[in-house]
């Protein structure tokens, strides 16, 4: 179950309950490379959520196979938006 969503300089930090080592987040669709921190933490390195994104997690059993998945998370408008450098930033 996911209960947060957040963007952060090296990447998206997922927390919630039920994580496992065989956790993989999906953004959008997209199976993305994940950190099992812990059993209510999860990281996405190098990645970045925006209003409207979907978030779930899956459970996978195998390199192929999902054994199940979570809800999907909606990122709305309480998402802080993905950090960005000082000259990356457009004024």
């Amino acid at each position: 179950v996911i209960t947060a969503v957040s963007n952060r300089e090296d990447g998206v930090w997922i927390t919630g309950t039920e994580f496992t080592p065989f956790s993989v987040v999906d953004i959008n669709g997209v199976k993305l490379p994940t950190e099992f921190i812990d059993n209510y933490t999860l990281f996405v390195p190098e990645s970045e959520i925006i209003y409207g994104d979907k978030v779930l997690v899956r459970q996978m059993n195998g390199k192929r196979t999902t054994f199940c998945k979570s809800a999907a998370y909606v990122a709305d408008e309480t998402v802080d938006p993905p950090p960005y450098d000082n000259h990356e930033m457009i004024e």
